[in-house]
Parts: structure tokens; sequence; C-alpha cells
């Protein structure tokens, strides 16, 4: 599909239909497939059902349960789980399977908002470097945490590099909400090449980046914007 085929979606309402724009069913047994997360042919559930019930079946805003989602389950597909099965699903393969799902998503709508086809510039990369927050149950604080002023103590950031010509996600991480965008910077570095542009915040900006960057003889522009 063209990237054009993207542009007009409400992602604020994204259902079945719209779900439909970005996959196609075989493509996404398929990739349940490559993930693990689909193992037996003869398998009840396939990867999309559980790709529209982590997604379309569950916005009503409140936490489902386990009972809940079978039902929506039962009611849709005329599938019936135990909630012991269902929940056996939710594994690191099911995970994965939703985070490639996310990735396609999330690079779909970016080039087709980018129409980096008719860019042209110097530069051999333009980068996009951002980070996006939210709350989560407060019984997932644990593994993500939040800041003190946070309503339910977890949040989890998504922190993304894009880049604007090709179209592609360079790094997508899930981190724990109380880390800064620096710290998340000092981890995983930056990826240093001739011609580059890189664009973020000021919540990047650390000193020790330049001084990495010019120890290794490379100069490439940066831009800081502030919020």
């Amino acid at each position: 599909m063209g990237k054009d085929h993207f542009k007009d979606i409400d992602l604020s309402s994204t259902c079945f239909s719209d779900l439909c724009k970005f996959f196609e069913t075989e493509s996404i047994e398929r990739l349940g497939r490559e993930v693990k997360f689909i193992e037996r042919m003869t398998s009840r559930l396939s990867a999309w059902m559980f790709l529209e019930l982590n997604t379309c079946l569950i916005n009503n805003g409140k936490v489902d349960s386990l009972n809940d989602l079978g039902s929506e389950l039962f009611k849709t597909f005329g599938v019936k789980l135990t909630k012991q099965s269902l929940d056996e699903r939710f594994n690191i393969h099911g995970v994965s399977f939703m985070r490639k799902c996310f990735e396609s998503v999330f690079e779909k709508v970016l080039a087709a908002s980018s129409k980096q086809e008719h860019m042209t510039c110097g530069f051999k990369r333009i980068i996009l470097r951002d980070a996006t927050s939210f709350q989560l149950p407060s019984d997932l604080a644990t593994y993500y945490q939040g800041n003190a002023g946070d309503t339910t103590g977890s949040v989890i950031k998504i922190q993304h590099d894009f880049d604007l010509l090709s179209g592609k996600i360079l790094k997508l991480d899930f981190r724990n909400g109380k880390e800064t965008d620096t710290d998340w910077l000092n981890q995983k570095g930056i990826d240093i090449s001739v011609n580059d542009l890189h664009i973020m915040d000021l919540g990047y900006y650390k000193l020790t980046h330049f001084t990495s960057i010019a120890q290794k003889g490379v100069l490439y522009p940066m831009i800081f914007i502030s919020f």
C-alpha cells in the first residue's frame, strides 16, 4: 500500500476498519508466527484476534479484567477461552507481537506525514528525537515508576528516533517514567554519522554528548528546540 493510504486516519478513534488499512490479515498472522506468538496452526486465538482484542475492543477507558477480555473475544469472534488460557497468551511473545504492530503503525503514519519523497537536501538523514509519557494503572508501578506527583505512581515513557528522509524508525524504547531524556541518551548514545541533522528538544541537551562527538572527529548539525 502507498503511504497516502494512511494520511486521513483519525488515530484518536482508530478501530477495526482503520486497522484493516494498516494491516492485512495474512501479514498479521505471518508476523504472529515469526515472533512465536502463534506456534500451532490449530490455535483458537489468532494473531489478528489478539491485536483487535488489545486495541479496538478495550477502548472504554477502564481496566479490563480477563473475564471482560474473554467476553469480548467470544462476542466478537465466537472463540471461548478460559481465563488461564487467555492469561497465558500475555507473555513475552505477545508483547513482542504487539510491539511489532505498534512499530509498523507508527512508521507508516510518520512516513505518510513526512512527504519525504519530495524532500531534497544536503543531509543523509534528518533524525527527529522525542519522547512521550502517559500514566499506567497503579499495579504496574513496580515495572514503570512515575514521579511523586503522578496520580497512579506508574508512568511509561516512549523514546524514539525517526529518520524523516527514509521514513524509518531508528530507535523505539519503552522506558521507566522517572528516567530523564539525558539519562536515556547517556545509555543509548547518539548514532553518529556524517551529514546527519539531529532535531530534538532541550531535554536531551548535555555538554558531554558534544564532547563525545568531538572526540570521534565527526561534526554534524544538531538543533535543540524549546517548547
